[in-house]
């Protein structure tokens, strides 16, 4: 089981940011201030998610597998991190809605 967003290193939770922001086409690196409002951003609303839910998020939206589909324009800002996490969240939900197969 992966840890909570909440316990990892801002330093790891970087990594991943950045990781993702190339998975939706983001080029470039982004500042010091970015990074720490969207570090800070992200352990604050959606701190109690596992960081590997962090990536399957944005590998989901990379694969137009949740609801939410529009494009950052180059704009990789909290707005788009909360829209995307907020959709995979419902994605979950609805996942869990399902009858599993046995």
């Amino acid at each position: 089981m992966s840890k909570k967003i909440k316990e990892s290193q801002d330093k790891e939770l970087t990594l991943y940011i950045l990781k993702s922001a190339v998975q939706v086409g983001i080029n470039g690196s982004m500042d010091d201030l970015t990074m720490n409002l969207l570090v800070d951003f992200i352990k604050n609303y959606y701190g109690n998610l596992e960081i590997s839910e962090y990536s399957k998020a944005f590998e989901l939206y990379a694969a137009q597998k949740l609801d939410y589909k529009e494009k950052p324009y180059n704009n990789f800002s909290t707005a788009f991190v909360g829209l995307i996490l907020n959709s995979y969240k419902e994605w979950l939900r609805k996942a869990n809605l399902k009858p599993k197969a046995y």
